[in-house]
């Protein structure tokens, strides 16, 4: 039997944020999960989404 795995990435997007995925064989689940795999696409939104770089804009007025 086989699983589909995820990880943080930009093969595609679900609910905001991007994933990369892979289907492997039940002897590599393991191993693929110690290596920062997900089994599920709910646990990249318990990750967090990394913040958007933000301008730096001074409000200094003189």
């Amino acid at each position: 039997m086989s699983k589909m795995l995820f990880k943080p990435g930009k093969a595609k997007t679900w609910k905001g944020v991007g994933y990369d995925w892979k289907i492997v064989s039940e002897d590599q689940i393991s191993e693929h999960l110690d290596a920062g795999w997900l089994s599920h696409p709910d646990d990249l939104l318990k990750r967090g989404r990394k913040p958007k770089a933000v301008a730096d804009e001074s409000d200094d007025e003189e």
